[in-house]
């Protein structure tokens, strides 16, 4: 009697056999989700295509409403005008006539740190620790 041990080949050929029948299996469900997923899709038309036209009937109606909302709104965008200018100009005003202090102001701190600066130059020249006295 003979005794046949399944050689490597044999072994590679069951292997490739189920990965085919699995690829073969499982393309064949794709294909069935696809199919019913085409089918649910025909049968959603007419809801999907009663809802868009719901929408877009609704956005048509709204126009009116839109226009006016804007109307109104470029009305008290006008009728605000007036104080927004004499807002505007108030401001400026302000502006112009505190530059004059903004103006002493600054100047003033120019001239103190200037003073500053001369005051402690002229200690360093006093006094100054590294033995020279003030000599040049």
């Amino acid at each position: 009697m003979t005794v046949l041990i399944p050689s490597a080949t044999d072994e590679d050929y069951d292997q490739d056999k189920y990965r085919v029948e699995n690829d073969v299996r499982r393309d064949e469900m794709g294909i069935e989700r696809r199919f019913d997923n085409g089918v649910q899709d025909v049968q959603d038309f007419p809801d999907d295509a009663a809802r868009w036209a719901g929408r877009e009937t609704q956005r048509v109606e709204d126009i009116p409403d839109r226009v006016e909302r804007r109307w109104d709104n470029a009305v008290q965008d006008v009728e605000d005008v007036p104080g927004d200018v004499s807002g505007w100009a108030g401001r400026k005003v302000g502006d112009v006539e505190g530059f004059d202090d903004r103006v002493r102001n600054d100047a003033d701190q120019f001239g103190d740190g200037m003073r500053d600066n001369y005051d402690s130059g002229r200690n360093q020249g006093r006094y100054d620790d590294d033995g020279n006295n003030g000599n040049w």
